[in-house]
C-alpha cells in the first residue's frame, strides 16, 4: 500500500511495522502480521489531543522509535515527543525545550536521543521526560567537531544508535557525524 509523505518507520516485531505520516497530519500507520494495513493512532486532522486510536490527533509526526513496548513519536508541528501504548493510547512524553524535533532513537539504557533541526542540537530525554542538550550549542549552527559541548550541527535530522555511538545526519553540512555516548 502506498503512503503519502511517510516520514518515520519503526518495527516492534519483524511482522509489525509502523509508519508516521506527516500529511495528512497523523495517522500512525500499522501493518499487521496478516499483511493488512490499518491506522493505529490519529485521525488525519492536525491537532494535539491525547486519546486512544482515532480520537487522538498529531501535528507533523516525524520520527518513530520503540522502547519497552511503547512507540515514541516526534512531532515537528507540536514541538514534542508523544508516547503510544500498544493499545493505541496516546500521551505526551516530553513537551519542553524542543523546537522542531525530527528523528529519535533509544540507547539500551533507556535514554532517548532526539535531533532538533531548528535549535541545531541533539537532545537527550530521560525516562521521566526531562530534556537536556546532549550535543551542540542551542541556536549555534556550524560544522565543528569536538566534545559534545564544542560540536556544532546545521539542521541535524536523522539519528541512529550502534554499540556506544550515535550517528547523526547533519543535513545542511552534508555529512554524518559520530558521537560517543558511553565512556
Amino acid at each position: 500500500t502506498a503512503h503519502r509523505a511517510g516520514t518515520g518507520l519503526a518495527a516492534e516485531k519483524p511482522t509489525e511495522t509502523f509508519t508516521s505520516l506527516h500529511h495528512p497530519h497523523t495517522q500512525n500507520y500499522q501493518k499487521a502480521p496478516s499483511g493488512q494495513n490499518s491506522y493505529f493512532a490519529g485521525n488525519g486532522n492536525p491537532g494535539n489531543i491525547n486519546a486512544k486510536g482515532s480520537s487522538a490527533s498529531f501535528n507533523g509526526p516525524t520520527g518513530l522509535a520503540f522502547f519497552n513496548n511503547k512507540l515514541y513519536v516526534s512531532e515537528r508541528g507540536n514541538d514534542q515527543v508523544r508516547q503510544i501504548s500498544l493499545n493505541g493510547t496516546v500521551t505526551s512524553f516530553s513537551t519542553k525545550q524542543l523546537e522542531m524535533p525530527s528523528h529519535l532513537v533509544f540507547a539500551p539504557n533507556g535514554t532517548l536521543y532526539v535531533t532538533d533541526a531548528r535549535y541545531h542540537v541533539i537532545h537527550s530525554i530521560d525516562k521521566n521526560g526531562k530534556v537536556s542538550v546532549f550535543a551542540g550549542g542551542k541556536n549555534q549552527h556550524g560544522n565543528v567537531l569536538g566534545s559534545v559541548a564544542q560540536a556544532r550541527f546545521f539542521f541535524p535530522f536523522g539519528i541512529a544508535y550502534h554499540k556506544k555511538y550515535l550517528y547523526v545526519s547533519d543535513r545542511l553540512n552534508h555529512c554524518i557525524k559520530r558521537i560517543r555516548v558511553v565512556k
